[in-house]
């Protein structure tokens, strides 16, 4: 069994999921296994090394260790909730402005927004994820994100997450929405408070008392805002 230590060097070293399956490969591996693709899956299926993550487990727990970075890196500090016009001042982020119009109609729970960012990261990898918008404002680097100190950009515990470059697909419900299994349309979303469902695919109706709303912007490659209304929490 791997150690936590040893995991956490093992995804730090792995820009890919690919890359986390070459390094339980040795030269006496290559050697007997000249075709990469099924070394690769025998990796993956524990013939070679015992315990080896899949491919989501990878993705999942990666994403995790790069959010206890980012959290190491800010420190300790009380979380501090701001009204969305002294937190987020003249900002030219067209993004952030869109947020910081919404945050008080969510936090009052009149409102329930999803939205669905594409985006090319750091990697020059295109990823694209369904943001649950209320989950955002209760996280602890919400003040950053409005102050414009982080970007809002998608991660493996959204609603859901796409890597197109791996093919890799992750999903969770949130406190607001169940992630469900469409029949022909894809996936939806339903809202848990009214079960109205929520439907993301632009060919279609967005869903009852549901607004679709794409905004143009430079920032992302994608950007649409899901603005669900719902009457206030008793």
């Amino acid at each position: 069994m791997t150690s936590t230590g040893a995991l956490e060097e093992d995804l730090r070293h792995a820009e890919t999921y690919e890359d986390y399956l070459d390094s339980f490969l040795t030269e006496t591996d290559r050697l007997h296994l000249p075709d990469e693709k099924l070394a690769r899956q025998l990796v993956e299926i524990g013939c070679l090394k015992g315990t080896v993550l899949s491919r989501e487990e990878f993705y999942s727990k990666a994403e995790a260790l790069d959010e206890q970075q980012r959290s190491e890196k800010r420190g300790p500090g009380p979380r501090v909730v701001l009204p969305a016009f002294v937190a987020c001042p003249a900002t030219s982020s067209v993004l952030l402005r869109q947020v910081a119009a919404r945050e008080e109609l969510i936090r009052c729970g009149s409102l329930s927004t999803i939205i669905f960012i594409r985006h090319m990261n750091a990697k020059g990898l295109e990823i694209s994820a369904y943001i649950d918008l209320a989950d955002r404002l209760k996280a602890p680097d919400f003040p950053d994100i409005l102050a414009g100190k982080k970007k809002l950009l998608p991660r493996a515990s959204d609603l859901s997450y796409y890597n197109w470059a791996t093919k890799v697909l992750l999903s969770r419900d949130s406190a607001d929405f169940l992630v469900v299994a469409g029949e022909g349309s894809g996936m939806l979303f339903r809202h848990r408070r009214d079960r109205k469902l929520i439907n993301p695919n632009p060919g279609g109706p967005p869903g009852d008392n549901t607004k679709r709303t794409e905004v143009e912007t430079e920032e992302l490659l994608h950007l649409v805002f899901y603005d669900h209304t719902c009457r206030k929490k008793s």
